[in-house]
């Protein structure tokens, strides 16, 4: 009997290279769709805000419209919508006086004397709350939609369906 000269396949490197190209163009394929999977799985949280020298007799608007639409005033676009915690604080009046020597001093003062009811100023208040926004966690702020970044110390200006109003954000916190 006659062995047959059987030709065994030989590996060769431009086979091996075309391999790891194939592996890593399925393993960047993989990362992509986890990488996006996370980018848009978006959760709830508390955008904390704090609106300085605002009436008194505005806290009854918020106190009254939690769950409104909110959007910013500039581009309509929504951010969420108002919570149902609000609480009142004394309204803080920054001004600056300019003095002799022409360099300008910041004062900040309390309103008036407390005159209303629990301390408040009956003219001025400030008030806390928060809005439920759905968004991505990042550096102590939050990504809306992946497009917009929100942090605290930033200030907005928003309207709802019944309120206009400056905010300054204090905070994020999970739902």
């Amino acid at each position: 009997m006659r062995k047959e000269n059987v030709k065994k396949p030989k590996i060769n490197l431009m086979d091996i290279v075309v391999i790891l190209l194939i592996l890593v163009c399925i393993g960047s394929i993989v990362l992509r769709a986890v990488a996006t999977e996370e980018k848009y799985s978006q959760r709830e949280y508390r955008l904390h805000f704090q609106i300085d020298e605002i009436k008194s007799s505005s806290f009854e608007y918020f106190d009254g419209h939690s769950g409104e639409i909110v959007k910013i005033k500039e581009n309509g676009r929504v951010i969420g919508a108002l919570g149902d915690e609000f609480s009142r604080g004394v309204a803080i009046h920054t001004y600056t006086e300019d003095m002799e020597d022409g360099t300008k001093v910041e004062h900040k003062v309390p309103y008036p004397a407390p005159k209303g009811e629990n301390g408040y100023s009956e003219e001025m208040c400030s008030i806390s709350g928060y809005i439920l926004v759905s968004g991505n966690k990042s550096n102590g702020g939050i990504f809306l939609d992946g497009t917009l970044y929100l942090e605290p110390d930033q200030t907005l200006e928003i309207v709802t369906e019944h309120i206009t109003a400056t905010i300054r954000i204090t905070g994020v916190s999970e739902k």
